[in-house]
This record gives C-alpha cells, sequence and structure tokens, in this order.
C-alpha cells in the first residue's frame, strides 16, 4: 500500500516501516492530509485531517467556515474523514498562548463536531503516535479490503 500525502500538507509525517506500506507519496487530495491507495489503485473513502494544536485553534475559531466546507466536500464526495490532533485531550483543554480561544472551549467544539457531524476526532500525543495511528488505521482498511474482496470472489 501506499500513502498518500496531500501536496499542501507542509510538515509531513514520518510513518514507521511496516512490510506492508511501500511509499509515501505526495498528492492532490480532494480532501484531508493522508489517505491510502492500495496495490489494485483502489483508494478507499477515508481521510485524514492533520492538525498541530496551533493549527486547530487556528481553524476551530479564524478558519473554521473554510473546515465546515471541507466537512461537507467529503460528505458529498462519501468520504469519511477524521481529525487527528498531535496533542491529547488535556493539552487541548489547557489551550494555546496563541489563542485567545479558551482550551475549554475548544474541547466542547470537538465534542459538538463529533456528535453533531460524526466527525471523529482522535487526539494523539505526539507526531509519532500520530503516524502510527494512520498507519494502523489504513492496515485495518487493507484487511477489510482483502477480505471483502475474498468473498466477493467465492
Amino acid at each position: 500500500m501506499v500513502i498518500l500525502m496531500d501536496t499542501r500538507e507542509q510538515a509531513g509525517l514520518d510513518f514507521p516501516a511496516h512490510p506492508w506500506l511501500d511509499a509515501v507519496e505526495r498528492a492532490t487530495l480532494p480532501v484531508g492530509d493522508y489517505q491510502v491507495r492500495f496495490k489494485d489503485g483502489t483508494i478507499p473513502p477515508v481521510s485524514f485531517e492533520r492538525k498541530s494544536l496551533n493549527d486547530l485553534f487556528g481553524t476551530m475559531t479564524g478558519g473554521y467556515r473554510r473546515f465546515k466546507a471541507e466537512v461537507r466536500r467529503a460528505r458529498d464526495l462519501g468520504t469519511h474523514l477524521l481529525v487527528i490532533t498531535e496533542a491529547p485531550l488535556g493539552t487541548i483543554y489547557a489551550g494555546t498562548r496563541h489563542s485567545q480561544f479558551p482550551g475549554p472551549s475548544m474541547v466542547q467544539k470537538l465534542m459538538t463536531l463529533m456528535v453533531r457531524h460524526r466527525l471523529p476526532v482522535v487526539f494523539c500525543r505526539n507526531r509519532e503516535e500520530m503516524a502510527r495511528y494512520i498507519l494502523e488505521y489504513f492496515l485495518a482498511c487493507g484487511r477489510e479490503y482483502s477480505l471483502e474482496r475474498r468473498q466477493r470472489v467465492r
């Protein structure tokens, strides 16, 4: 499999080595920052939107209208969008000095997005954990895809 990283992604993740991971390639993605392509060319309709702590606060405040448009675009495309943060919940709750928006309000906003829009938000401790999470999620997608293909052949 190949992990596709959006061309606009500025701080790309370093994914751990795995026998099923052939490469990480830059591509223009319709939504999100990371998708996966399987050996047969299939790209499942799932995408991760990566957010650093400061980017999260910026996106959910001043960039919120653009973010909501991306959520709608993902829905219209039939793509399951997941937000993945480079900060655990407690860190987000504490806020950031780069934003006047309070941390507890940010947590409320994220939880509302999860409930109202069924938008999963994954909280990671750091970039390494984030890369591992994305890789493991895509590996699980690959296992399910292989199982579905085998069942269709029968």
